[in-house]
């Protein structure tokens, strides 16, 4: 395609919508911008969409390229509900006791799971305790 006859717009999938992050004049140059931004895990997704400018003004668009991923590290964090906790953490090691570890299994649940971690390897994680305080 000339330049002035039409372009290539990337578009990346967010917030349950495709938006137009880039334009370039040459599909090689659309197409690379495109794998670039799906390398980042977080981007659920890019696609490169042709322009063609017909003769009567109006503009075709078509496209070219799309391609989804799984979004990693952007789900919420889900806590669970207990209705009775029966014990107490008033000195550190309380926290590393089996019932502490049984109940911060059963309020981080889902969380633990997306991250297969036991609740013992996050206690001794400090990246991880920081994710969570986060």
């Amino acid at each position: 395609m000339a330049s002035n006859q039409g372009n290539f717009d990337i578009q990346v999938f967010k917030n349950n919508r495709w938006a137009t992050e880039a334009i370039r004049e040459r599909e090689i140059d659309a197409r690379t911008m495109a794998k670039k931004f799906l390398s980042d895990k977080k981007c659920a997704g890019a696609r490169v969409v042709a322009n063609r400018v017909k003769h009567d003004g109006s503009v075709e668009e078509k496209v070219i390229f799309e391609e989804t991923q799984s979004v990693k590290g952007s789900q919420l964090l889900k806590i669970a509900t207990v209705e009775q906790i029966k014990i107490y953490c008033e000195k550190p090691r309380d926290f590393f006791s089996l019932e502490s570890r049984i109940i911060f299994n059963r309020i981080f649940r889902s969380y633990l799971e997306s991250i297969t971690l036991t609740p013992t390897e996050v206690l001794h994680n400090h990246k991880e305790i920081q994710r969570l305080a986060d």
